[in-house]
């Protein structure tokens, strides 16, 4: 049982203090910040996240030192791989570098390199695995070492989007009572004030990643009841919200070569008009999000915004 901050950054900043207890949470507090000093997962601004960080927890009360930060950036790129299966991490690593260096004109020297293993077949009688590469630049991790160290937080792990992706099904976290299927491809549409983004996950894993930055008032429209701003222009940015999916959508199925996508999960700023949008205009198999398993039932009744803080939740257990 312990007490943990979880933080993610992306265009802005937010926070939870939870109890953990095996594999259930309490949500004990939770904030968000509205900056100019992060954009994209990127700090702009060192001293004034700092003094804004301090100032909402005292503000909030919080004395809780131990901290998870997760990285939502568009900078962090996904590789899906095809290689033998070595025993060894270190080699496992090395070969990956090699065969990404063929292919990737960043250089990865100025990346920190992680792996999963996703799917394990034969030929031949040599084992063959498909890694999924997440490359992350050493920078960005830097930047957050260091801002843990200036808050004079202990630091327990920097993570990435895709990892809280995979914590649902390393879990068997149960999405709205289900548990999700291995055997299924999913997409997760992350809706927030200025951005949308989309993820793709094939045998459990995030392998695909995509974000469109957009203006904060598109989101507000998407979200207003259509008497809000007129029903012309509600449908106009509901249409554009689902070309860009439809738009998503396509460029995955050019890069990875899958052909269909069994279901799409909608958090963020999300509610049931982009679901409905979405089912009319895609004919997609959809869902908004409203419970996952980890939390205690009394959470969503105590009016948390699952919504808002899916990352952060699921951060505690990546």
């Amino acid at each position: 049982m312990a007490i943990i901050l979880s933080f993610e950054f992306d265009n802005n900043i937010k926070i939870i203090e939870a109890l953990k207890k095996g594999e259930t949470l309490s949500v004990l507090r939770y904030m968000s910040i509205d900056t100019v000093c992060v954009k994209d997962g990127n700090i702009i601004d060192m001293d004034g996240i700092v003094n804004l960080i301090n100032e909402e927890l005292k503000s909030n009360g919080i004395k809780t030192k131990r901290a998870i930060f997760v990285i939502n950036s568009s900078k962090i790129m996904i590789r899906k791989i095809k290689l033998p299966l070595l025993k060894k991490s270190s080699e496992i690593l090395s070969m990956i570098k090699i065969e990404l260096q063929q292919t990737v004109s960043a250089d990865l020297s100025k990346y920190k390199i992680i792996y999963e293993i996703s799917n394990i077949t034969n030929e031949n009688k040599i084992p063959y695995a498909e890694y999924i590469v997440y490359c992350v630049p050493e920078i960005l991790v830097n930047r957050y070492i260091e801002l843990a160290a200036k808050l004079k937080l202990k630091l327990l792990n920097i993570d990435i989007f895709p990892n809280c992706i995979n914590a649902l099904y390393k879990n068997n976290i149960k999405i709205n009572d289900v548990v999700l299927n291995n055997k299924c491809t999913a997409a997760f549409i992350n809706a927030s004030k200025n951005s949308i983004s989309f993820s793709a996950v094939n045998n459990g894993f995030c392998d695909f990643y995509i974000r469109f930055e957009c203006n904060e008032a598109f989101i507000e429209k998407a979200a207003a009841p259509y008497y809000q701003y007129g029903y012309s222009e509600s449908i106009t940015v509901e249409n554009t919200f689902t070309s860009q999916i439809a738009k998503f959508m396509r460029y995955y199925f050019s890069v990875s070569g899958s052909r269909s996508i069994d279901k799409i999960y909608i958090y963020g700023s999300s509610n049931k008009k982009f679901k409905e949008a979405i089912k009319a205009k895609l004919n997609m198999n959809t869902e908004i999000i409203s419970s996952i398993s980890c939390l205690t039932a009394n959470e969503l009744l105590n009016n948390f915004d699952l919504d808002k803080y899916f990352n952060t939740v699921l951060a505690l257990f990546s």
